[in-house]
């Protein structure tokens, strides 16, 4: 799909780059969204993973990286802190 990425893009491979350049436009064609919150995951997410994968792999040679799913995949995929405030008032990040 020559609208999500097309041959002429150098952008450096960062996780905000996927999400911009990516992530939303195929979010947005296959579902008419920015926001993953109005899509399910068993189901919307998981499609929306494959057809990328797919897409880059047949037309960019990108190997395919599973969505992170099982306690295994976890280690390796970024977390996201949990932001906790002690009893002193001192906010610390939890992974």
């Amino acid at each position: 799909m020559r609208k999500v990425l097309k041959p002429t893009y150098n952008i450096p491979w960062t996780k905000e780059n996927i999400h911009d350049h990516i992530w939303i436009p195929f979010q947005k064609a296959m579902y008419g969204t920015n926001s993953t919150t109005f899509l399910q995951k068993q189901g919307q997410i998981d499609k929306l993973h494959e057809t990328i994968m797919r897409e880059l792999g047949e037309k960019h040679s990108v190997e395919y990286i599973p969505f992170p799913t099982s306690e295994v995949d976890k280690e390796t995929a970024p977390l996201k802190p949990k932001i906790i405030t002690k009893e002193n008032g001192e906010r610390v990040a939890v992974y």
